[in-house]
């Protein structure tokens, strides 16, 4: 696995769940590069909740070729739940 900085971001506001009982979300974005200061690009950050609830997603977000990303539960782009979460990030070696 290669070395990796992570940063997480949160900020902004919930959307509404509706009357979907999807939980609200918070956009999430950040950025994540290799040791060497080089964008991770491909690689995949997820965010596990460390409490279960029910209509909590598990959210992620690729990394994209200047080393951010956005995550998302539902749709593109739209955050996470608010709590508490272990970030983990996977960049798979190139074929």
């Amino acid at each position: 696995m290669r070395g990796l900085v992570c940063v997480v971001v949160l900020a902004g506001f919930g959307c509404a769940p509706g009357d979907t009982g999807r939980a609200a979300v918070h956009p999430v974005a950040g950025s994540v590069t290799a040791a060497d200061g080089r964008p991770a690009v491909g690689a995949v950050v997820a965010l596990h909740p460390l409490t279960a609830s029910r209509g909590v997603a598990v959210p992620c977000g690729r990394v994209g070729a200047d080393g951010t990303y956005a995550v998302s539960s539902y749709a593109p782009g739209d955050g996470a739940a608010a709590g508490e979460y272990a970030v983990t990030v996977v960049w798979p070696a190139a074929p």
